[in-house]
């Protein structure tokens, strides 16, 4: 090709990328301002009901009927008053005790039942589910992944990309990237400000967003957290101040007296929720771990490493290059063992050497070998696969070739442990719940941390649930939550 073809060429892509780019504009419902946008409604919904799956076996529906039906109760309240009426919106508890809450394009919100036990209040919690609506509304997530899409256009000689097939897994990265952080500054600002304004429509105090916002940067302590709060960051404080400056002024202009609260009745709602990692993560017991939920029980080898990771545990040989973990993997209904390995293998291309079904006392399994590679090298790796309750795990042995030998005997041993547990024995094991203690008369934080804990250092721990001073004098008649032991249910 010459040149002056080239020239041509490149002249007319440019020219019709910036008419492309005009004809994929539309006006955001929350600024009613022109935004690039390539994703329509319809397959904004579409990406967000798929999308939907994957979170659920991500995170874990919770389940708790009465707290699901409080939550969409007050989720359909701030939607009723939103910027955008022209999808449907679904409100959902995850089971997760990450403090979090995030929003899939099309209308899918989403919060962690760890983010409700530091909730105060019904009006904190709607000032929460009204940022995530705000995303939705201003339509944040369609126009990062529609940015995203006009670089790859571009990138492609201006052609005609939108999200089928093919992209999916680029927009499903982004979904999850956004969950974690956040979708920067100015959009957490916009949604922010959407909190208080349909906080305060909805008939809740638009001071109980700033007050949240607050209350998790004191809670975190440098910690990134929920929508990428940072204790430390600058922007966290800016944050906190341009929602108090508008919660202050909105209250001033509208000359309303009072706003709905709503604390006692949010904490009579969440009693018995579940705190911390919750009896589907399990505990260890010396080298035995033991999930009560699920009703099984592994021994792994003493004196070795926990490590850090995305399992339900990993262990680390002391001196060799030798692992141990169980992995736990949602799904929407129970297979058998074999067909969870395949649904593994699919999704993480792993080509099974061999494989073969057994049964560890009471438990049906599928045994399977595959080579693997390790940061140090070619590794060996063998799985066994079970489901329990509708749900899979995988307990994944890995070894560097050369230490595969003296593995083997590891991994048979732990293999050979895993069993069953009883109804009656999974009822022994305690997990943390809140309950509603109120408040009576000689009663402080100190002394209600050595009723319930029979440790003072937990009183730092109760102060910050309750969203209190840890020195603060307590209202006799007031209501505090408590995160005690009790038995799984």
């Amino acid at each position: 090709m010459t040149n002056k073809r080239k020239k041509c060429l490149f002249n007319f892509l440019i020219l019709f990328s910036f008419s492309f780019l005009f004809l994929t504009c539309a006006i955001n419902p929350v600024t009613r301002k022109w935004n690039l946008m390539f994703i329509s409604t319809e397959q904004e919904v579409e990406i967000g009901k798929k999308a939907d799956v994957e979170i659920t076996e991500k995170y874990g529906y919770y389940e708790d009927e009465a707290i699901q039906q409080y939550i969409d109760k007050v989720g359909q309240k701030i939607a009723s008053v939103c910027d955008r009426k022209d999808i449907n919106y679904h409100f959902t508890v995850v089971d997760s005790p990450e403090v979090n809450a995030f929003a899939l394009p099309g209308g899918y919100v989403y919060i962690t039942r760890g983010i409700l036990a530091q909730i105060n209040s019904e009006a904190e919690m709607a000032g929460v589910l009204g940022h995530e609506v705000g995303h939705v509304a201003a339509r944040h997530s369609a126009q990062q992944i529609s940015k995203a899409l006009t670089y790859k256009i571009i990138a492609a000689g201006a052609s005609i990309i939108y999200p089928e097939a093919q992209q999916w897994s680029q927009i499903s990265d982004f979904i999850f990237a956004a969950i974690q952080s956040g979708y920067g500054r100015d959009f957490e600002l916009q949604s922010d400000e959407l909190g208080v304004r349909y906080n305060e429509r909805a008939g809740y105090n638009p001071k109980a967003v700033p007050a949240f916002l607050k209350h998790l940067k004191m809670n975190e302590e440098g910690k990134p957290v929920y929508h990428g709060l940072f204790a430390s960051h600058p922007d966290t404080q800016i944050r906190i101040e341009k929602a108090t400056a508008l919660a202050e002024k909105i209250i001033s202009d509208t000359g309303k007296a009072t706003y709905f609260e709503g604390r006692d009745e949010y904490l009579s709602k969440i009693e018995g929720l579940i705190y911390g990692p919750g009896e589907k993560a399990g505990i260890f017991d010396g080298p035995i771990y033991r999930n009560s939920y699920y009703r099984f029980s592994i021994a792994v080898p003493q004196g070795w490493e926990s490590k850090e990771s995305r399992y339900l545990f990993a262990k680390k040989h002391p001196q060799k290059e030798i692992y141990i973990a169980l992995m736990k993997i949602n799904l929407r209904a129970a297979i058998k063992p074999e067909q969870l390995a395949q649904k593994w293998e699919l999704e993480t291309g792993a080509k099974r050497i061999n494989g073969k079904n057994v049964n560890y006392r009471g438990i049906n399994a599928f045994y399977a070998l595959y080579n693997s590679r390790l940061k140090k090298g070619k590794a060996q790796t063998e799985i066994v696969f079970f489901v329990r309750r509708a749900t899979g795990f995988a307990i994944i042995a890995t070894a560097l070739k050369k230490d595969y030998s003296e593995a083997i005997p590891y991994f048979k041993k732990t293999f050979s442990t895993l069993r069953a547990m009883t109804k009656k024995e999974s009822s022994l094991f305690k997990n943390r719940r809140i309950i509603i203690y109120t408040v009576k008369e000689g009663d402080t934080l100190q002394s209600l941390a050595e009723k319930f804990f029979n440790d003072k250092d937990k009183v730092k721990e109760l102060a910050l649930i309750n969203g209190i001073d840890k020195d603060s004098p307590l209202k006799i008649g007031g209501k505090l939550k408590i995160p005690v032991l009790k038995e799984t249910q």
